[in-house]
């Protein structure tokens, strides 16, 4: 039986999963005018830290991976089956400035990591999006669902 997390996939955005990779991405279907597709990806790796110290990790690995990074938001939320990190960041991609969303839940040793990004002028129109994600996250479901 497969035990892998899963989430909901919002009405209005397309699902794939990288067989080689084994990682989910969901893309919106709609392109915005900002010409950026928001997407989302779900992976998981394994993990012997705390969430404290996984959310510290996160930071520091955005901090070093992405160009011209200011983090809004980093902190750890209760969401009702288990806590998660959540750290929201404003960075460049390419030429464009985006904001991606990172959550991570930490569940027997493996870190899964929800990370959704938009361009920064879509950022209001798929916030909800991105929090539907996230809150739809389930332990131990069977693979990403609609």
């Amino acid at each position: 039986m497969d035990s892998s997390p899963s989430v909901v996939i919002p009405a209005g955005w397309s699902f794939e999963r990288c067989l080689e990779t084994g990682v989910d991405l969901l893309l919106s279907d709609h392109l915005p005018d900002s010409s950026f597709r928001p997407r989302a990806t779900l992976t998981s790796a394994p993990s012997a830290l705390s969430l404290r110290d996984l959310l510290r990790v996160r930071v520091e690995e955005l901090r070093e991976a992405l160009q011209d990074v200011d983090v809004e938001d980093a902190e750890i939320h209760d969401l009702g089956i288990t806590d998660a990190c959540y750290v929201r960041v404003l960075h460049r991609l390419d030429s464009r400035d985006v904001i991606t969303e990172i959550w991570v839940w930490l569940l027997a040793d493996t870190a899964w990591t929800l990370t959704a990004t938009v361009d920064h002028r879509d950022y209001v129109d798929f916030c909800d999006t991105f929090e539907l994600l996230a809150t739809s996250f389930q332990p131990g479901a069977s693979g990403t669902a609609a």
